[in-house]
């Protein structure tokens, strides 16, 4: 049974002190980094004009581990970091048409990712067997909503990252971009669902091989 972010923290200070929080909480920005990256690299951006296509099937993975492991208590903040970060990025370019054009739209897409969060968070708490395959279904559902109305915004769909992909062309003629988005996000969402199945299951069996322990080596080791 998967555990809350709240009682992951509190095991975490009472095991390990500051130095097990500060852990943590290293653990957690590093996810956070890796998954605004991981939204941009496979979109045109700011260092590789074409994109790179390959990293949108691995886009969610860090994403939907980070929700399972925040709190309810902070979710918001996480939450609008994730989706200022990853248009700050991407939509660099807006910055030509006008100074405040990046700032607009990562402080919109930080609000929808705030409040698209608490669902994420929820999913594997109340879907405990297959809590993967619900976030992947909102997160789907969020690609589609944050389009719609006055206020939509089309670029960012991870469809679009396949735009040169013949196969992928092909297939958007019959599901549209949305299709195209289910195919390239399940195999992440489900990865994710595995490493966090599997890091639940390490730490019931002996408490160590946490994500705190492997970043710390990672920072150790660099």
């Amino acid at each position: 049974e998967m555990k809350t972010a709240k009682v992951d923290l509190v095991t975490a200070i009472g095991v390990g002190g500051i130095g097990a929080l500060i852990s943590f909480f290293v653990c957690n920005m590093f996810l956070l980094l890796s998954s605004i990256i991981l939204f941009t690299l496979p979109q045109p951006n700011l260092f590789v004009h074409t994109g790179l296509p390959f990293f949108a099937f691995f886009q969610l993975i860090p994403l939907f581990i980070l929700v399972q492991r925040i709190s309810w208590k902070f979710f918001w903040l996480w939450g609008f970091a994730y989706g200022f970060g990853c248009y700050a990025f991407y939509a660099y370019w807006l910055g030509a048409f006008h100074p405040l054009g990046i700032a607009v739209i990562a402080s919109l897409y930080g609000i929808y990712l705030l409040l698209a969060f608490p669902f994420l968070k929820a999913a594997p708490l109340f879907f405990k067997k297959n809590g993967w395959l619900v976030q992947w279904v909102i997160w789907c559902a969020y690609e589609y909503v944050k389009t719609c109305g006055f206020s939509g915004f089309d670029y960012g769909v991870s469809g679009y990252a396949m735009w040169q992909s013949p196969v992928f062309l092909q297939s958007a003629s019959i599901a549209g971009v949305w299709g195209v988005s289910a195919l390239i996000t399940f195999p992440s969402a489900w990865l994710s669902g595995i490493i966090c199945k599997y890091c639940q299951t390490k730490k019931e069996n002996n408490g160590e091989k946490t994500f705190e322990i492997i970043t710390k080596n990672i920072f150790i080791n660099f």
